[in-house]
């Protein structure tokens, strides 16, 4: 069947044929030296992304030394929890399952096509109800996801600042960055950050825009977290002067809808919310606080995926009612589904970071892979935003390169350069 599924999407993404060209506003931008050829407008940075050496300095204030070892079995275990993560199970779910297993469990032991109440006394019926009960609860545990939401203790807290202050921030720097190069000339005001914990989006919109943004305001549940965020700005010390002002912490969303902010964050958060009710509820209170931009970011697993595909649809499926009240800035060049959601390779990105570094040896590179959308109020502007997107690394061959693209009619595409078409 994975065969026959295969064949029908490489003939269905084979019927898409592209034509490489720019467009003709940025072959005179390059002729006229406003850009060179390997800089344009579509180019993103490549390079390894490291810690502001004012988070280093402050990481390194507020761990011991003698607790690095601890700290770092402990962060091998978070991140496999982090990454195996599911969505809750929702009632609905939960409730199938339960028939599925009961009947699963009666055809076992010969009784799915017998009426019960015909052949057994109400005494019999009774012990047997006991018994698939118990059957089907005990199976519906092994099969089920418990999800629980995490508890972020001091402790804890500590270990995530550790492990994922780095490949968090290097995340947020690269997704910004589709903002930053596209609208040079965008200046956001005000920054909310929902699920702030410690206060990655902060560092990652001031190493962009750090005379514009005149208020950040971080929510977050856990106070340990929203502590280490405010003493990392302190540098680690209680009392000084943070190296960041105008930051708000609080521990809910406020109830007011009149405030709005040019960039409403919400990074590796909604995995943590307990149902879909629950995450569409704060997508839709996170959109009524979005006066520009709505970026959504989670983990590049099947789940992460899952949410950030999630929030896109709900916004764009407002769209349908208010045409022109929102489109996808990035990185889909559509707002269409998403072609890859069939797929099992979901539609994930990577960037490269350099983990932080608290006693002598080589530099530690790892990768760290993603899933994202921005989302901005009002109709698709930029003509750069339709550009088809690269969705897998680019195969470079002897003679020829081939990239997977997706492209602003909704599908997936493959397009080959050769050096005797294209001089490359």
């Amino acid at each position: 069947m994975s065969s026959i599924l295969g064949s029908i999407i490489r003939r269905n993404v084979s019927k898409v044929v592209l034509v490489p060209q720019f467009e003709p506003k940025i072959i005179e931008d390059v002729k006229n030296n406003k850009y060179k050829p390997r800089h344009h407008p579509g180019t993103r940075s490549r390079e390894v992304i490291t810690a502001p050496s004012k988070v280093f300095e402050a990481t390194n204030n507020l761990i011991s030394k003698t607790h690095h070892s601890n700290l770092e079995k402990d962060a091998k275990v978070m991140w496999k929890y982090m990454i195996a993560r599911q969505l809750p199970p929702e009632n609905r779910e939960i409730v199938e399952n339960m028939h599925k297993i009961k009947n699963e469990f009666m055809s076992e032991i010969g009784l799915d096509n017998v009426d019960i109440e015909e052949t057994y006394s109400e005494e019999d019926i009774d012990l047997l109800n006991k018994g698939v009960r118990r059957q089907v609860n005990k199976v519906l545990k092994e099969r089920t996801y418990n999800w629980q939401p995490v508890d972020y203790t001091e402790h804890i807290s500590r270990v995530y600042l550790w492990s994922r202050f780095v490949p968090d921030y290097a995340v947020l720097v690269k997704v910004l960055e589709e903002i930053y190069k596209q609208l040079p000339d965008f200046k956001p005001h005000s920054v909310f950050d929902f699920g702030s914990g410690i206060g990655t989006a902060i560092w990652a919109t001031h190493s962009y825009w750090p005379k514009s943004i005149g208020e950040f305001y971080c929510v977050d549940t856990s106070d340990h977290m929203l502590d280490l965020s405010s003493l990392l700005l302190q540098g680690g010390r209680q009392n000084k002067q943070p190296c960041i002002s105008h930051v708000v912490y609080r521990q809910f969303l406020p109830s007011s809808t009149t405030n709005q902010y040019s960039l409403v964050i919400c990074a590796y958060s909604l995995l943590e919310l307990p149902s879909q009710k629950h995450r569409i509820q704060t997508i839709a209170k996170l959109w009524e606080k979005t006066e520009d931009f709505l970026v959504i970011v989670d983990l590049g697993s099947a789940s992460g995926y899952q949410v950030v595909l999630e929030a896109r649809d709900y916004i764009l499926s407002t769209n349908n009612k208010r045409p022109g009240s929102a489109h996808v800035f990035a990185p889909c060049p559509h707002d269409l589904a998403c072609p890859k959601q069939q797929l099992a390779n979901h539609c994930t990105f990577s960037v490269k970071y350099e983990n932080m570094r608290f006693k002598r040896g080589e530099r530690i590179i790892l990768p760290e892979n993603f899933s994202y959308v921005i989302l901005r109020r009002g109709e698709r502007r930029d003509p750069l935003t339709s550009w088809p997107r690269v969705v897998r690394p680019v195969l470079q061959k002897s003679k020829h390169s081939v990239c997977k693209l997706c492209t602003n009619e909704g599908s997936l595409a493959q397009l080959v350069f050769t050096n005797r078409k294209h001089g490359v």
